[in-house]
């Protein structure tokens, strides 16, 4: 079930209690979490719900799980999850640096 929602400019995620992040919305810049920038998600009531997919937040950092969310924050473009290891993964628009990969390459 939803635990919390964030919204950025024009998309959304929400965590699940299960430690899960599902976005929708616009997708131009990749701040769906689906590892491409096109197709937005949400227009048409087969791709909301239980038919988004789940965020690859990739493993624990323990690496026998996958790692889980505690909260998400969306920015204009761009999205950020804390994860339960204490952990941050951001995806998105990254045309000034707003994912902290010390470059503004995606």
């Amino acid at each position: 079930s939803l635990y919390v929602c964030s919204g950025g400019s024009k998309h959304f995620c929400a965590l699940l209690d299960s430690g899960d992040v599902r976005c929708w919305g616009k997708n131009d810049k990749g701040q769906l979490g689906r590892g491409d920038a096109i197709d937005p998600l949400g227009r048409f009531p087969n791709t909301t719900g239980d038919a988004l997919k789940n965020v690859d937040l990739g493993s624990a950092a323990s690496a026998k799980a996958t790692a889980k969310a505690t909260a998400v924050a969306c920015g204009g473009d761009s999205t950020c999850a804390l994860l339960s290891d204490g952990r941050v993964k951001c995806w998105g628009a990254n045309e000034r640096g707003q994912l902290g990969l010390g470059t503004n390459k995606t």
